[in-house]
């Protein structure tokens, strides 16, 4: 994975949950917490921290469907995400930083699709119809 801050770029290995290391020149360390802050750590500077960034949801397809149906979530920051249609858990398919399948669940009636993250929550402009 390949990170980019500014004119820095860094190509991270994930070795553990929650830790991150990455290898460029003046790098010793990068560290990522489940609060979503992220601290880059420099041997000549003090550690410099910033936030990950917000799930987003760019769209979603099919807009309407029965129960057991096929969701497509599209946007950003998507990865080990929780899914609810209109409040009811989805169960996840598949996912990745750009896109969550899920199956509309039992009991979901016509509503919002909200995606939750260790980073933030989103909520889609468009309501999902349950037929």
């Amino acid at each position: 994975m390949l990170l980019v801050i500014g004119s820095l770029a860094v190509i991270l290995t994930f070795l553990a949950a929650f830790t991150i290391y990455g290898e460029v020149a003046g790098v010793v360390g990068l560290a990522c917490f489940a609060s979503g802050a992220v601290l880059l750590g420099r041997s000549n500077s003090p550690p410099t921290t910033f936030k990950v960034t917000s799930p987003a949801i760019t769209s979603f397809s099919p807009t309407s469907g029965p129960v057991g149906t096929k969701v497509t979530i599209t946007g950003v920051n998507l990865t080990h995400a929780r899914v609810t249609v209109s409040g009811t858990a989805a169960k996840i398919k598949g996912d990745n930083a750009e896109r969550i399948v899920v199956l509309v669940p039992t009991g979901a009636k016509s509503g919002a699709i909200t995606v939750t993250t260790k980073a933030g929550s989103v909520t889609s402009a468009q309501s999902f119809t349950v037929t």
